[in-house]
């Protein structure tokens, strides 16, 4: 379990990141948001709430083979997802 104390400081260090991201941006229109839970269902709601167009996401594939394609958040959001998705990976690959 986190302490508050670190949750809190962990809540500002991504706000902080994400307010730096959309200023290098330069789209006023972005709009960030920083949620506590389940990762998938977090951006599910949030993207329900906020009647997002898209939902943009990175994924790592860290899960096991049965995830070589896609993290099980991005698998989560896919096959729950009513929105447009657009799956970015963000893994490197590695040169042979």
């Amino acid at each position: 379990m986190v302490e508050t104390d670190s949750a809190e400081k962990l809540q500002k260090a991504t706000q902080d990141y994400l307010d730096k991201s959309k200023q290098h941006l330069g789209d006023d229109n972005i709009e960030t948001v920083v949620k506590n839970g389940d990762f998938g269902e977090s951006i599910l709601s949030t993207a329900a709430e906020l009647k997002v167009d898209i939902i943009v996401m990175g994924t790592h594939s860290r899960r096991g083979l049965e995830k070589i394609l896609m993290g099980s958040v991005a698998e989560k959001v896919l096959h729950h997802c009513l929105i447009p998705l657009f799956i970015i990976p963000t893994k490197t690959s590695e040169k042979k």
